[in-house]
């Protein structure tokens, strides 16, 4: 569902006909169809035919009466408040009562229920991703007692009903909106476009966020992330204080362009709100402002190649203990602590992020869309402080160092990432099981699809691995055989049970 008020230029004023006059009739592409009045500030209005003329202007007359019985000098953006209101194209269609329903819901989160209002529904609206059922909601803010609604605030306002109302099982809403939920903003055209022309499934905001994310999960400090970053192909550049270049106080990042194009850059806070410097540094008990320093500014703008490291065999068990250990701090957290449980879905987030930098390339899309679930499942009210790390922070940023690398190439490849999955997937199912107690319902829906999606994940790589397994015993038994081999074998086997010759006996003694 997206909730969002329709732009108003600066220095309008009354346009409440003409809207009302664009709203009734055939659309810019003739896709308005049995338009008519869904809900409104009083229960009759619902009667008026607005296809008529008459009636819209009749209506926008009763909509302005507060405002001319009191000669109200119109507002800087005027007195015509539109908010548009449309479902994802997978989502049922909505009732006449049931968009009466969401309409009254909105207003009253907007507190405008003492201006009047009307919500129109009229045909399906056009977009990228399918038709959409939809009304607007048109409220003139001169309110009854001669004052004019408030609309501060009222981006917050919407995404919290659009929240509540997704998770209304009366309206049986299937998809559940990404736009602005956990600061992310939804896909911008341009990067849509930009996506389909590189064939991939992801824009490049979302494909750096993963990125971004894979490499805060090992390090160590900000420096070592910042080098991560860089090892992983991504372009870093810092954004100084002003006055100087010794106060680093933000960064953005950027992917390789191709040959001939120049770099589009992402503020960190523009990838996700935990993904702010602010909130990564956080993350660190210590921060070395020298030593940040040097590696922002050493080669700045500039991409490494990616690297693999390697670590001591030793290191593959000691990342299944430490994710042993970080699970036995989520039994102990009481399910109440919503803010260390929010912590650690965050770090679950980003163990899955890393992980999707050394799965096979067909699993890469699904473990970034599970870590995008995660990190959303973890995202704090506006009042929290983001980033701060969690009492298992040590424990798993010890697993992500193994993940990352090429270690786990080493230990069994598929077979290795399905038991991390495995691993991985439990303590999705314990921050849903978190998430359910405190009646954070969205949360929780976010991270049992991260623990189906994980799941999937595992049972798609072992079975794999027997395929591959068999069809290799498979191809050694139908291989043919030399003659040679049946001679080679009978007289190999009587040497490994024959007695030395007494020779050989007699020289032992």
């Amino acid at each position: 569902m997206i909730v969002k008020q329709a732009r108003r230029q600066p220095g309008t004023r009354d346009r409440l006909a003409g809207l009302l006059a664009y709203l009734a009739g055939p659309g810019r592409f003739e896709e308005h169809t049995d338009q008519r009045i869904v809900a409104g500030w009083r229960d009759d209005v619902t009667d008026i035919e607005i296809r008529e003329v008459s009636e819209q202007m009749d209506l926008a007359r009763e909509m302005e009466v507060p405002a001319r019985l009191r000669d109200m000098e119109p507002p800087k953006r005027g007195f015509v408040y539109h908010v548009p209101i449309s479902l994802h194209p997978d989502d049922p269609r909505l009732s006449d009562a049931q968009w009466g329903y969401v309409a009254r819901k909105v207003i009253h989160a907007l507190g405008m229920n003492d201006c009047r209002w009307v919500a129109v529904h009229h045909g399906m609206a056009r977009s990228e991703e399918g038709p959409r059922d939809h009304i607007h909601l048109v409220v003139h803010l001169a309110q009854e007692n001669g004052t004019i609604a408030s609309t501060w605030n009222d981006y917050r306002k919407m995404a919290q009903v659009r929240a509540e109302l997704e998770d209304d099982p009366t309206l049986g809403l299937r998809v559940k909106t990404q736009r602005h939920v956990a600061g992310r903003a939804g896909w911008h055209r341009g990067e849509r476009a930009r996506a389909e022309r590189a064939g991939r499934p992801d824009s490049d905001r979302e494909r750096l966020e993963q990125l971004v994310r894979a490499a805060i999960g090992p390090a160590e400090s900000e420096a070592h992330w910042v080098r991560l970053m860089r090892g992983h192909g991504v372009l870093v550049r810092p954004r100084y204080a002003p006055g100087g270049r010794d106060n680093v106080v933000g960064y953005s990042v950027a992917l390789r362009p191709q040959r001939g194009d120049n770099p589009i850059w992402y503020g960190g806070g523009k990838l996700a709100k935990d993904l702010s410097l602010t909130a990564i540094r956080r993350r660190w008990d210590g921060h070395d402002p020298a030593a940040s320093l040097s590696a922002w500014s050493k080669n700045a703008g500039s991409a490494g190649r990616p690297r693999a490291g390697r670590l001591p065999a030793s290191a593959w068990p000691q990342a299944r203990q430490a994710l042993d250990e970080f699970e036995q701090l989520l039994a102990a957290t009481p399910l109440t602590d919503t803010v260390t449980w929010r912590a650690y879905a965050r770090e679950t987030a980003e163990a899955v992020a890393g992980l999707a930098t050394r799965a096979p390339d067909r699993e890469r899309e699904a473990l970034r869309r599970t870590a995008e679930r995660l990190s959303r499942a973890a995202e704090l009210p506006h009042a929290e402080a983001r980033g701060l790390p969690s009492r298992g922070a040590t424990a798993m940023r010890a697993a992500c160092r193994v993940i990352t690398s090429a270690t786990i190439a080493e230990h069994g490849g598929p077979v290795a990432i399905a038991q991390i999955a495995l691993q991985l997937a439990r303590l999705s199912a314990a921050v849903q099981r978190a998430n359910e107690a405190c009646n954070a319902a969205a949360a929780a829906r976010l991270a049992a699809a991260a623990h189906g999606d994980l799941r999937n994940l595992r049972r798609r790589l072992a079975a794999g691995a027997r395929a591959v397994a068999h069809a290799a015993q498979l191809a050694s038994e139908a291989a043919p055989r030399s003659p040679l081999d049946g001679n080679l074998a009978r007289r190999a086997r009587p040497v490994l049970s024959q007695k030395p010759p007494r020779r050989d006996r007699d020289h032992d003694r």
